[in-house]
């Protein structure tokens, strides 16, 4: 841990004096930790010789993270090449940081900007930071997918990073379990067996339709914020579901997987897709008003969710920490006439709806959170919906809908069938059996802030 002592610099044609040591950059005004810093670079110029800037990170309202700016200014050149040369050696002891990194971006995801994130964000960013990049812009379904799995050349890189939305970061997913198992000799397409944790740690840049997955790490959809903390190279264990129909793996899900309402909204929405973001609406508003109800039965290993409970911001005691309710867990079987059947993986929160299907589920601890909401009225429909958006979220009063933890869901479709949404892609099996793999993966953020 390098220390430099206090020196006067110019910043913004003031004076003050400044400090290294404890991995710490400060000044009277102004404190940057060495884990912020993006990037130093020298200031050479013919006008003006001995200066230097330092680039770092700072988080502002609403979790949203911007790159800043401050310029050092000495007279004396060795004063300023040992202040670069010293934090740039910090920057580089930092051994979680990515140095090289496989890059996915999918063009056709939400509103189409995928190739624009990458060429006025993520390039200039990664190339500030000095991150060895290689791209590959996808042209079909699970291109990125069977990519990771059959990728034998993953040894020197340090994290996979996509832009798209929900459905290209399940590819990402479930590409590097299939290619952990193969690697190791494990059968995925057994239901019950133990998967291995890959390596790689994967970062999601939201470009999508809803980028659920994103604002759940990140507490924001921003598109700067996201790229930032896969710089500066923080890192939190997500759980992944494991979905199953009889003696074949699906799709691995981090976000969600929900059956009827919104499996018949992912179906129907990969149809207009020319429509953008409010396909969703669209058909969303035609099958609530439709209120079509499905048959089946659902089995849950756990417990009923106490509304009491904690949520899952930064620094999270109960994903750090591990302990489970396992003395409480049970086989619960519903039978019903369901309108929604939900297993969150997280949240699922966003910026229409801040607290999610499942505000009390938390990103690693080995839990999903199920949502069943039985055939109603539509009145009853539209309250519970609209709940979604309150300030004050309960779905204690309602008589129509049940909230479970549980570890594992396996769900048997009766005579009136749906379909399964899967991180927003549709799948057509409706017999699934779905588990929940403890932290899994290690995927780039700091959590949520609790502000």
């Amino acid at each position: 841990m390098a220390t430099l002592p206090p020196t006067t610099f110019r910043n913004d044609g003031r004076k003050r004096r400044w400090k290294l040591e404890d991995s710490c950059l400060s000044c009277v005004k102004c404190a940057v930790p060495i884990a912020d810093v993006i990037a130093v670079r020298y200031m050479f110029k013919k006008s003006d010789p001995k200066k230097f800037q330092v680039v770092y990170a700072r988080r502002g309202r609403k979790n949203v993270w911007r790159p800043c700016v401050v310029t050092f200014r000495h007279d004396s050149p060795s004063v300023v090449i040992e202040w670069t040369e010293t934090i740039r050696h910090e920057i580089n002891q930092l051994v979680e940081r990515p140095r090289r990194i496989l890059m996915f971006v999918n063009p056709f995801g939400g509103k189409r900007r995928g190739l624009k994130i990458y060429e006025n964000y993520a390039r200039p960013l990664f190339d500030l930071a000095g991150v060895d990049l290689s791209v590959v812009v996808t042209k079909k379904k699970n291109e990125i997918r069977d990519a990771l799995e059959e990728d034998d050349k993953l040894d020197g890189v340090d994290a996979v990073v996509c832009v798209g939305g929900d459905g290209t970061a399940g590819e990402v997913f479930t590409g590097l379990i299939l290619r952990e198992c193969r690697l190791n000799g494990v059968n995925p397409h057994n239901p019950s067996v133990a998967i291995p944790k890959p390596k790689v740690k994967v970062g999601v840049v939201p470009g999508g339709s809803t980028d659920t997955t994103s604002y759940c790490l990140h507490g924001t959809t921003d598109v700067i914020t996201a790229l930032l903390h896969i710089v500066m190279g923080a890192s939190l264990g997500l759980d992944l579901i494991s979905v199953h129909h009889e003696d074949r793996l699906l799709q691995m899900s981090s976000n969600v997987i929900s059956y009827g309402f919104l499996g018949d909204i992912s179906y129907y929405s990969e149809k207009l897709r020319w429509m953008g973001p409010t396909r969703y609406e669209y058909v969303g508003t035609r099958k609530m008003l439709g209120g079509n109800g499905y048959e089946g039965t659902v089995s849950i290993l756990g417990n009923e969710i106490d509304e009491n409970q904690s949520k899952c911001y930064q620094h999270c005691s109960r994903c750090a920490s591990g302990n489970h309710d396992d003395n409480k867990d049970k086989w619960i079987d519903i039978s019903s006439n369901f309108f929604l059947l939900a297993g969150a993986n997280m949240s699922c929160a966003g910026s229409r709806n801040p607290h999610g299907l499942a505000p009390y589920c938390h990103l690693g601890d080995g839990y999903l959170n199920v949502l069943i909401v039985h055939q109603t009225s539509l009145y009853q429909r539209l309250r519970t919906f609209q709940r979604f958006s309150q300030s004050s979220y309960t779905m204690a009063d309602l008589s129509h809908v049940e909230t479970y933890r549980g570890k594992e869901l396996r769900f048997k479709a009766g005579k009136v069938r749906g379909r399964w949404n899967c991180d927003g892609e549709p799948l057509l099996d409706t017999d699934i059996r779905a588990r929940v793999h403890r932290q899994l993966i290690d995927v780039y953020s700091r959590g949520v802030a609790n502000d």
